[in-house]
């Protein structure tokens, strides 16, 4: 005789994570400093060392966090360098763009 075998109850509503997405982290406040942290040491190994031949862990560790931590925020090292120069042009639009529109003196505004 064949018994017949019922569904498995499904499980009580799980637990609530905590996990907090970048995107929340950016809307209540946590990680711009962090990503500053990353952006700021990037750039100062890009220019001591070449872009080239600076690693994620390099990053990291002048960080001061692991570089599992570091992807968390970028995907790699080309996505830090595209940031960083996506930067530098939109602060070199502004000042042109300010220059341009005449409130300020050339020389002094397009001081980056």
């Amino acid at each position: 005789m064949e018994r017949s075998r019922a569904a498995p109850k499904p499980a009580k509503s799980p637990a609530k994570s905590y996990v907090i997405s970048l995107e929340n982290r950016k809307r209540r406040g946590f990680g711009h400093q962090r990503l500053d942290e990353i952006l700021t040491a990037a750039r100062a190994l890009f220019l001591e060392h070449g872009a080239e031949n600076v690693t994620t862990r390099q990053i990291a560790a002048r960080v001061g966090i692991s570089q599992t931590a570091l992807y968390v925020y970028f995907k790699s090292k080309e996505e830090m360098l595209d940031r960083l120069v996506a930067d530098a042009l939109a602060k070199l639009g502004a000042a042109i763009e300010a220059v341009s529109a005449g409130n300020e003196d050339p020389y002094e505004f397009l001081r980056l």
